[in-house]
């Protein structure tokens, strides 16, 4: 491989180079740059797979190992975790980027996930997590002197198991008059007229309740359930209901978890009472709620809403949560993970923290010019230090 430079980008000078290993990957090294452009040219049949370009301060003075680091969530031992964790934890001095690994076993052999090349200190795995299961997690702070564990060097989590039994969201026996169903029923002040009764199920003879609305003005009515204690629908798959509803018109079912707001429309072919489910993975949230991410643990309100022309009567009975199959461990989409490649010895790069520092655009560091997002900051030395990751080369040009 060859380097050279450039004042204007048209005029090219080949500089010195040396070649060091370190820590297993090779170390180039280009002195008495000549101007702000920089190009590399690697000969026919070879390959170069990544590499970090870097300023080289006066001294190349090597760098320490990165700093101890504490892992910080989900905290060892912990168990009950829902869902997949987002995975903290503390700052590392002088590293330059982490690598995560999470398995099911001590030993972090088969892991489930691994990931490297990590500038925060979270990270989130795109993945489901079996429920009721001991997970294992870890992390490295890494930089050119080599890699740094965590204290402890592993934490392990249990997922919560799914509920085994169905929750009981309304099935309308405990209002004792019609008006204390109205009170806990109430409808959305934009639409309709509601008059909310309570009638027999046709099918068990239980209490059902029965909303007749007008749809006249807005074009819908809707009633609304605050629940006195919110509750908890994570790990469940849906909800169910009875409900005889008119099939001229649409409903949809909403509910508010999180503090966002959810809702889908129900397909009626037939008339007559009929039981539905509804997957959670239908609901959306309405446009005029924004973006959110569906966070079931806390779910404070429940609503019907009937929308078209004229007028109707809708029966519901028996609103619960639907079991969820366990699931298997599903990976994420494979993406290809590029590792960084290690600062040289003293790089800037590396910010005092522990960070990396980043600032995007064009930049000219000692005579170089920089485009994209780099961390070098004006060289103290002419020069510039290329790390490659792999020894094999294929025929490549690249000018900077």
């Amino acid at each position: 491989m060859t380097v050279s430079s450039s004042a204007d980008g048209n005029t090219w000078v080949v500089v010195a180079t040396s070649i060091t290993t370190r820590n297993g990957h090779s170390v180039l090294r280009a002195d008495d740059l000549v101007g702000e452009h920089l190009r590399l040219d690697w000969a026919n049949g070879a390959t170069v797979t990544r590499a970090t370009i870097a300023s080289a301060p006066a001294g190349d003075t090597a760098v320490a190992l990165p700093g101890g680091f504490a892992l910080d969530t989900p905290a060892d031992g912990t168990t009950g975790v829902r869902s997949t964790p987002t995975f903290t934890w503390a700052v590392a001095d002088q590293a330059a980027f982490y690598r995560f690994t999470l398995s099911l076993n001590a030993d972090l052999s088969e892991p489930l996930q691994t990931q490297t090349g990590i500038t925060a200190t979270e990270f989130a795995p795109g993945r489901t997590l079996a429920p009721g299961t001991a997970h294992y997690w870890s992390v490295e702070a890494v930089n050119g002197a080599g890699a740094t564990g965590s204290t402890p060097p592993l934490a392990t989590f249990t997922t919560a198991d799914l509920p085994s039994e169905p929750l009981v969201v309304d099935d309308f026996e405990g209002y004792p008059t019609d008006q204390a169903l109205t009170d806990a029923y109430l409808p959305n002040s934009g639409g309709g007229a509601v008059t909310s009764t309570l009638v027999a199920n046709p099918g068990t003879g239980s209490a059902a309740a029965s909303f007749d609305y007008d749809l006249a003005g807005e074009g819908y009515a809707g009633i609304v359930r605050t629940l006195e204690t919110p509750q908890d629908w994570w790990g469940y798959s849906g909800l169910s209901f009875w409900v005889d509803a008119d099939t001229g018109h649409t409903l949809s079912v909403q509910f508010a978890a999180s503090g966002s707001f959810w809702e889908t429309d129900v397909v009626l072919t037939t008339d007559g009472w009929q039981q539905v489910e509804v997957d959670f993975t239908d609901f959306a949230t309405p446009p005029w709620a924004g973006q959110a991410t569906l966070n079931l643990s806390s779910v404070t309100e429940h609503a019907f809403y009937l929308g078209g022309s004229g007028s109707g009567t809708l029966l519901i009975d028996d609103l619960s949560t639907v079991l969820a199959d366990v699931p298997t461990a599903v990976d994420p989409t494979p993406t290809p993970v590029i590792t960084p490649a290690l600062p040289d010895a003293g790089d800037p790069a590396v910010s005092a923290d522990g960070g990396t520092a980043s600032t995007a655009g064009t930049g000219t560091a000692g005579g170089l010019a920089l485009t994209g997002t780099t961390g070098v900051r004006p060289l103290t030395l002419a020069a510039i230090v290329l790390l490659v990751l792999g020894a094999a080369l294929r025929t490549r040009r690249r000018t900077v």
